[in-house]
């Protein structure tokens, strides 16, 4: 909230892509020199930032990035963005063998910590089957291992519900997923009709 990008609290990628794309949601927002070169600034450092991830081998982060930048594009929209990203945060989570439960031993204990790394995963799952069924996006098989775990491992119908009540700290990428459930089909994909995969043809009302 700050705009603190000396990455102690978070790394500066989410300060500056919040920013970039928090300006196309302000009101009063107009197209002035001055706004259209801060537009350029917040971008410009927030791609920056992002290829600076995807340099180092920090799995979760880069899940993590990629996922915010796969809402931000769907929401813009951006499909050709949104189709790459959600690509590169399920390969972050399949190379760094991300997971829910632990290979050995009993689950960690809960933490603020947890539910976060528990939230971004959820959300690629998600994330990887709204890209297939409204952006044409490759069969959703890339999230199969830990959607797996996720229905069968993950105990959260057994969990107190207030561990799963989204922390403020925490609501960054889950406020996006929000508003992208909320949109019609027709916004992800709108040179087709609601319903239609990416390279179908609608069918008439009177078949």
């Amino acid at each position: 909230m700050r705009g603190d990008t000396s990455g102690t609290v978070i790394n500066p990628f989410f300060i500056h892509s919040a920013q970039a794309l928090g300006m196309h949601f302000c009101e009063g927002m107009v197209d002035s020199p001055a706004m259209i070169n801060l537009q350029a600034k917040h971008s410009q450092a927030s791609l920056e930032s992002l290829a600076d991830i995807f340099k180092e081998r920090d799995w979760e982060l880069r899940a993590q990035a990629a996922l915010f930048t796969t809402a931000g594009s769907i929401i813009l929209p951006a499909d050709a963005f949104a189709l790459r990203y959600i690509q590169k945060s399920c390969e972050a989570v399949n190379m760094g063998g991300l997971r829910f439960m632990p290979t050995y031993g009993r689950p960690r204990e809960w933490s603020e910590d947890l539910h976060e790394k528990f939230s971004v995963l959820s959300q690629i799952i998600y994330f990887e089957n709204f890209m297939f069924l409204t952006c044409g996006g490759a069969n959703p098989t890339m999230t199969a291992r830990i959607e797996n775990e996720f229905r069968h491992q993950l105990q959260v119908r057994l969990t107190s519900p207030s561990l799963f009540t989204p922390r403020a700290q925490y609501s960054l990428i889950g406020s996006l997923s929000g508003v992208v459930q909320h949109l019609s089909i027709s916004h992800a994909y709108p040179n087709h009709f609601t319903g239609q995969r990416h390279g179908c043809h609608a069918r008439s009302s009177s078949d």
